[in-house]
């Protein structure tokens, strides 16, 4: 029953990404298409890698480690992408 019920929720994930491109950051839907799709397709990848990984050393590790070492790089990334703006979204208004 549990399998269902994330696989479900990772298929609507799926279907919502789409639009949440274009309606947030503004992606011609074309782009906004490939996007979700390179974002399902990695964590259908990623997904059988992560749950090895946490049955031998443990869920809440494994969730650790991964964010841990995205955390700089997501960083470095929105600060390379977006500048100054992404710290504003992040932290709030800047006054």
């Amino acid at each position: 029953m549990a399998v269902h019920v994330f696989y479900a929720s990772f298929a609507g994930f799926a279907s919502a990404l789409r639009g949440y491109f274009h309606d947030q950051f503004g992606f011609d839907p074309k782009i906004a298409g490939w996007a979700a799709a390179a974002c399902v397709l990695a964590g259908s990848v990623m997904r059988p890698m992560g749950g090895v990984i946490a049955d031998c050393i443990g869920g809440t590790r494994t969730l650790l480690a991964v964010y841990c070492w995205w955390r700089p790089r997501v960083w470095a990334s929105a600060d390379r992408w977006l500048g100054w703006r992404w710290r504003v979204a992040a932290v709030g208004d800047v006054a």
